[in-house]
């Protein structure tokens, strides 16, 4: 077999691969049977076809970027979670009744308050998660601002390492208290009725 033959075998394996659509008939296949009658043999699929079909893939793979339909609530309290159950955490904390428990149960109230809403939608503004990095300082800041973390903007933002300046973390935890939910961070961590 020479390489323009092995070459286009390569190929015909490729377009029956990106082509193939299971049906009802194929589930013999994962049951075991070996007879195999209403299969396209991979000779049977063009090149083109392939070229054709790119495109589709191409859309298929831009539209995960797309923000979801509906809101998405688990993405950013998993994420926040997930952010205040790291080791800096734990440094930084200024009481161990700030534990894991607390952080878990502090995220799942923000994200079931009347702020949810707001927090979902500019988690994937644009289609995209382009603020997360800016929540995270937000609510992070928040922290800091009630005396749940200790430390200035600056040294908290070194111990979190989100991003690749330090700096620009620390100023999205500044703008934490401009956010339409620091008064009721505020609020549940010291339980004082802010007005």
């Amino acid at each position: 077999m020479n390489k323009e033959d092995e070459k286009q075998q390569v190929l015909n394996q490729f377009a029956y691969i990106l082509n193939y659509q299971p049906t009802i008939g194929h589930q013999h296949i994962n049951l075991g049977n070996s007879s195999v009658k209403d299969e396209p043999s991979a000779e049977n699929v063009d090149f083109e076809e392939v070229k054709n079909d790119s495109a589709s893939a191409e859309k298929v793979q831009n539209h995960s970027d797309e923000a979801p339909k509906e809101r998405n609530y688990f993405a950013p309290t998993n994420s926040l979670q997930i952010l205040l159950k790291q080791d800096w955490f734990n440094e930084l904390r200024t009481k161990d009744v700030y534990d894991e428990k607390w952080t878990d149960s502090f995220v799942s109230s923000l994200m079931s308050s009347e702020w949810k809403d707001n927090i979902a939608s500019d988690w994937f503004e644009g289609g995209k998660r382009r603020k997360v990095p800016q929540i995270k300082g937000h609510i992070v800041g928040l922290l800091a601002d009630v005396g749940v973390l200790k430390g200035s903007y600056d040294s908290i933002a070194r111990k979190v390492g989100i991003g690749e300046e330090p700096r620009t973390f620390a100023r999205y935890m500044g703008q934490g208290k401009k956010q339409p939910y620091a008064d009721w961070v505020r609020q549940y961590v010291t339980g004082e009725k802010v007005e």
